[in-house]
This record gives structure tokens, sequence and C-alpha cells, in this order.
């Protein structure tokens, strides 16, 4: 791969009031150019231009001695005109928007030992994705193993155009007051965040079809084989009970029953329809594979969700001798409301206490030790507020081809069928945090400091299917084990906050059994610059374990047993954990303006899962069919041992070097400099693949990322 980038910035500020009034602004404008080729041919792609145009303006005025008033706008609208991701065709290329204004003001008075301080802003954020190609999407199966080539895999275009919007507004106030020993801060904040979307399916389908190599397959082999993909799963509770209601209201219901009941018992079983059910037919496939799924959009329109949020907090600081405590407490509300407008939603105010105590040791302000404990709550996203409120606007019906036709499974938007409802027990998830740490002054302008830190996430969130967990919609329950097994994954309405089914395909619950725990040391050295240089070091020692890795989007754990964060072999080390982290870095400045810096980094390797792909999701791969295995009184293919968070990716490390030279030109300050990263040309690999059935013709364990190539970045700066 080849690039170049082009980096220009011009700055310009000062007083324009005596005294009172100043301003500063400044513009950048950064270009990139790509050369992309394909992971597993190498073969050229595409270029791929991306610009950035970044503007900051900010003007403060002293209104009086007391009263300051401040505004600022920034703005970065990016422009990105395809993938940089060498797994990404030029068939199923996209383009990106992103970027928008923002704006705030801020208002603050001193009178005696009061402080009042009032802020508002405003963000209109775009990050939108359009097809390059106007093709619809059609991603092609093939089994695991098989040769074939991402071309093969990925047919059409991207298709479709997502636009959509990110706005925030906020308002907020602090007072702060010092008295005696004590300092007092209290303050209030309001924010508003509204989400707008307006999807569009290119010729109205995406589509997931079948390599017409193999002929016929049947939905059974798909599902419990090593295939490329996974759309439509017969075992899926979720996947198959929506289609059988489906097949129920058909005029041609009779059809469907003579072709899959098999044993004429008058159901369909799953098991009976994976077997029965074959993808032979190609008729109406945009690009002559076999049908097998796709996502059909039904109705058009944009989409507006919203969320509201309060938060009120106080706080003391305290000192008394050596010792310096800070006790406060923060209470936040949040609303969230459809795209009708309705709310449907309010979650209860929550309570996050935090705590801190500093001890001069010596009581010479050079050797300090801290603790703190703290509460986080993360509010649900807007994510989840489409997912539940998408009542209006776009409609997508989820479906496979059989006996001829589409038939859906799943709908999703517009109010005939929710999509979800928030369960009346959904809490807010929260974060519960442990800092001890130790500081000590070197002297000769030199520290280091040590922390541990202990994070404790509870109250995980996920989307919830009652087929599975509670009592279905027919008002049966289909949990297939016992209840009273002291392993049972049932749940019941109650745990929701039901005492009906409510209906929809799925609830926003919180997560049974969900947990992650991540503790870790930091080691800090620092020397401050004196006598010409200056230096700094860490390292890092990171352990993650949890049963969950959800955090703002409806993902399959609650869809599915083998995903459920108390299922077998789903404890373990969080994917995406990097277990040692080493950096370090340092100046020197030559007495005639020439100075050299060099920075370094290594990491042992994230950590990742052996996976399978399956809804635009990896997930960790199962125990085979004749492997499957007996947990809570039923037997299922439950996550296979050794799988999550066991997956190896290499260790690397990188050397960057710059060099800098400055000199007065008159009444001109200038510099000149040179970057050059990863010195070494040290090209290592840093991501192998982890799909079990390969990338195209890329199998499990190549390398699919690597570091950069050394690269010299070479400018220059002018000041007045």
């Amino acid at each position: 791969e080849a690039f170049n980038t082009k980096d220009t910035a011009f700055t310009f500020g000062g007083p324009a009031l005596k005294d009172r009034a100043w301003f500063y602004s400044s513009f950048r404008y950064l270009g990139r150019n790509d050369d992309v080729s394909t992971l597993d041919t190498n073969q050229f792609l595409r270029s791929v231009d991306r610009t950035d145009k970044q503007s900051f303006l900010k003007g403060t005025y002293n209104i009086t001695s007391a009263d300051v008033v401040s505004f600022t706008f920034m703005n970065d609208p990016t422009k990105i005109s395809g993938s940089r991701l060498r797994n990404i065709t030029n068939a199923q290329d996209r383009r990106r928007e992103q970027g928008g204004p923002r704006y705030s003001g801020n208002y603050s008075r001193i009178w005696g030992n009061t402080l009042l301080d009032v802020a508002a802003n405003a963000h209109n954020a775009d990050i939108s994705d359009f097809s390059v190609i106007r093709e619809p999407s059609n991603t092609v199966l093939f089994r695991g193993g098989d040769g074939r080539t991402l071309a093969d895999e990925q047919r059409g275009g991207y298709g479709r155009d997502l636009p959509e919007e990110r706005n925030t507004n906020q308002v907020r106030g602090s007072l702060t007051h010092h008295w005696n020993r004590h300092k007092f801060k209290g303050g209030v904040e309001w924010a508003g965040h509204i989400n707008l979307r307006d999807t569009l399916y290119i010729n109205g389908s995406i589509y997931e079809s079948i390599s017409t190599r193999y002929g016929a397959v049947t939905a059974g082999d798909i599902a419990t084989n090593n295939w490329s993909v996974l759309a439509f799963d017969p075992f899926n509770t979720s996947d198959f009970g929506g289609l059988i209601r489906t097949l129920d209201t058909l005029p041609n219901r009779a059809a469907f029953y003579t072709a899959f009941d098999t044993d004429r018992d008058g159901t369909i079983s799953a098991n009976e329809f994976a077997a029965a059910q074959v993808f032979n037919s190609t008729t109406g496939n945009p690009n002559s594979q076999i049908n097998y799924g796709r996502t059909f959009q039904s109705e058009l329109g944009s989409q507006e969700t919203s969320s509201q949020g309060l938060t009120f907090f106080v706080q003391d600081e305290y000192r008394m001798d050596r010792w310096t405590f800070n006790v406060g407490v923060r209470t936040e509300q949040w609303k969230h409301f459809a795209t009708t407008g309705e709310k449907i939603f309010t979650f209860e105010w929550e309570f996050a206490p935090r705590l801190s105590a500093v001890y001069d040791i010596l009581g010479d302000g050079r050797h300090r030790a801290s603790a703190y404990w703290g509460r986080y709550y993360d509010p649900i996203r807007n994510d989840m507020t489409n997912f539940a409120g998408t009542l209006t606007g776009s409609v997508l019906q989820e479906q496979i081809y059989s006996l001829g036709q589409w038939v859906t499974y799943r709908t999703r938007g517009g109010a005939a069928v929710q999509d979800a409802f928030f369960a009346p027990t959904t809490k807010t998830p929260y974060t519960d945090d442990l800092q001890l740490s130790y500081a000590a002054d070197l002297g000769n302008n030199q520290s280091f400091e040590a922390t541990f830190f202990n994070r404790r996430t509870r109250d995980i969130f996920e989307d919830y299917d009652l087929e599975l967990y509670a009592t279905a919609q027919d008002g049966e329950i289909h949990y297939p084990g016992p209840l009273n097994d002291p392993n049972s994954l049932f749940l019941g309405l109650e745990y929701f906050g039901y005492t009906a089914n409510p209906g929809s395909n799925f609830v926003v619950a919180t997560l049974a059994g969900g947990k992650r725990d991540f503790k870790g040391l930091e080691f800090v050295y620092r020397k401050r610059l004196s006598n010409r240089w200056q230096a700094g070091g860490s390292y890092n020692w990171n352990d993650g374990k949890g049963n969950s890795n959800s955090d703002g989007n409806a993902d399959f754990q609650g869809d599915v047993y083998f995903l459920d964060p108390r299922a077998p072999n789903q404890y373990g080390t969080q994917p995406g954990l990097i277990r040692h982290l080493l950096k370090g870095g340092g100046s020197y400045a030559l007495p005639m303006g020439l100075q050299f810096g060099a920075t370094f980094g290594w990491n042992s390797g994230v950590l990742t899962s052996r996976t399978f792909r399956a809804s635009s999701r990896n997930l960790p791969i199962r125990v085979t069919a004749a492997e499957a295995f007996t947990y809570a009184g039923f037997s299922q293919r439950w996550i296979a041992p050794n799988t999550v968070g066991t997956f190896e990716n290499p260790s690397y490390s990188t050397v960057d070097l710059r060099a800098q030279y400055n000199r007065r030109l008159g009444r001109l300050n200038t510099e000149f400099f040179v970057d050059i990263f990863d010195l070494f040309n040290n090209q290592a690999e840093i991501q192998l693949n982890d799909l079990v059935s390969g990338l195209g013709t890329v199998a499990l364990g190549d390398a699919v990322s690597w570091v950069l190539p050394r690269r010299a970045f070479v400018g220059a700066r002018v000041s007045f």
C-alpha cells in the first residue's frame, strides 16, 4: 500500500479591545490519499481520499473585573471517498461524510469567595455512509475451508445509504464557594440527544445468497456446519418462532405444512424445518446465486429518536493537616422518546457517590498516597432508543426464501410489530472504580507514580427474546430444560416486570449474571524539561475478565442460550484486552535551536476469540453437533472450551523520531521539522484472522493487519 498526506494550518489571534477582549482563530486542512489492495490476493483495489477541514474561533470579553463571557465555535467536516479496509472489495465499498459544527458559550462571575459558572453548547454531528456502487448488496456464502476469494463473497454494492445525524444540546451551571478549610461545589446539567436517520436500501433489498457451486443446501446444514455466514438459524427461537407465526397467516399455509411437517403431527418443529428446507433456487437473485436470506425495505421514511437527561451534583473538598478529603454525590435521570415523540421509558434516579483521600506522607509535599472510590453510571444511548422507539418511518423485513417466495420471519420498525420495549425492571449500567496510588517527587525535576485500579461493571443491558427466557406470545413456556435445575437459565416474566408477554420481537433489559471486572497496575516515570532534556516512560499491566462484551447495542446475548452470560465457557478473559503496554519517549535541545525527540511503544498483542460470522457479528465458536453436551438440564451446542479471549494476536513495537529546527528571522519565528514514523520499518503483524471459516482466501490465523511502513512527514511553521 502507498499513501501520502498533507497538513496545512493557519492561526491568528490577539486583543480586540485593550485589556477587555481577545480572540483566537485557526484553520487546518488535512488531506490523505491511500492506495488499498485486497487482503487475500494483494491486488490493487482503489485510491481513497480523505479531506478534513478543521476550524476554530474563540472570543473572550471581560464585562467587568468580576464578569467574563466567552464564545467558541468549532467545525470539522470530513469527507472520505471509500473504505481503507482491505477486506472490503470495490463491490461493497462505501463513502462517508462526518463531522459538524459545535457552538458553546460560557459566563462566569466572581464575588467574594464564590464563583458562578454557566455554560451552554450545541453539537450537530453528521456520520453518514453511502454506497459507492448503486447496486444491492449480496453476500455469498461458502463452506469454511472451501476455496474462494473476497470478490466471490462480496457481490453487488454496499447496497444502502445511511444518512445519520447525532445532535447534542447541553446547559449546565455550577457554584463554587470557599469557606474556612472547605471548598464546596454544586451544579446542575441538562442534556438532550437527538438521532436522525433516513435509511435507503438500493432497489429495496440486501441479500445473503449461497454460491451456485453447491447446487442445493439445507437450512440445517448452514446452521450447524462451518459456513462463512449465518443469517437465518432454525434453532434460534426468535428466528424460527417468527417464521412459524408468518407461515400461519399465509394463504398457502397448507403447502408449507405439507412440505415441512414431515411427521404429520400438525406442527413444524425446528428439526423438521432444518432438514426439509432446501435452498436451490436462483430465481430473481441479483447475481444469479442461490436465494437464502434478504432484508427487504417495505416502507421508506426518516426516523428521529431522542433522549433527555437531568443531573445534579454536590461535593466538598476539605483539608485537615496532611489530609485532603473530597466527598461528593451525583444523581441523574434519563428519559427516552420514540419517533412519534412519545416518552417510551424513564429510568429511575441513580445516585453515584465519589470519595477520595490524599495523604502527604512526610509532610513535605514530596510523597503522596491517595485512595479513590467512585461509581459511574453509563446511560443507555440512543442506539437502544432506536431499537425500542422506531415506530414510524423505514420498515425492514428479514426474510428467507422458501417454496418459491420470500417469507418474513422478523419485522423491524413500524407500529405493527414493535421491535423492542424497555422492560420495566431495566436498570442503568454502572461501574465501580477503586484506585490506590503513590507518587513521589524524586528531585532534579523527576517524579514517579504507581497506581492500582479495580473496576467492576454491573447491570449490563441487552435485548432478550422472551420466547426463550419467559412466557411466549402463545402463553406457553418453551424453555427446553427443567425450571428447577440449579443452573437454570430461565428468568420468567417477573424478572422483566411483566405479567404477560408484551408481544414485541425483543425487550431491552438488564442482563442476568452479566459482569466485567478490569484491574491493572500502572507505573509512570517523568523527567520534566530541564538542562535541555526531558523524558518519560510508563508500563501497564491489565487483566480483564467477564462474561459479556455488550455495550450500547443489541447483540446476541439474550437471543440464544449458548451466549447467555451464565452459560458454560462464556466467562473468561475479555476479548479486546492487551495485557502488557510499554511506552517511552524523550527529547533533547541543542543550543543552536535544533531539537531531537523519539518515542517508543510496545504491546503484548490484543486477545480475541475464535469466531464465526452471524448477522454481521463475530461470535465465539460452538462445539459441533456431535460434541453437544448437557448443561442446566438440556443439551445444546454451547461455546467450545478455551474459546473466549484465548486467541492471541502478535506483540509488536514501533519507534518514531522527530527532528526540529527553530530560528527567528527578524519578526518571524520559523520552525522546520521532520517526523519519521516506524523508524526501523518494522511492518509487524498486528492482527490475525480469528474467523474459523476464513475470509476469502485468508485462513484462520493469517495476518489481516500490519504496522504501517516507515514514512516521513516534513513541514514548516511560521508565526509573527
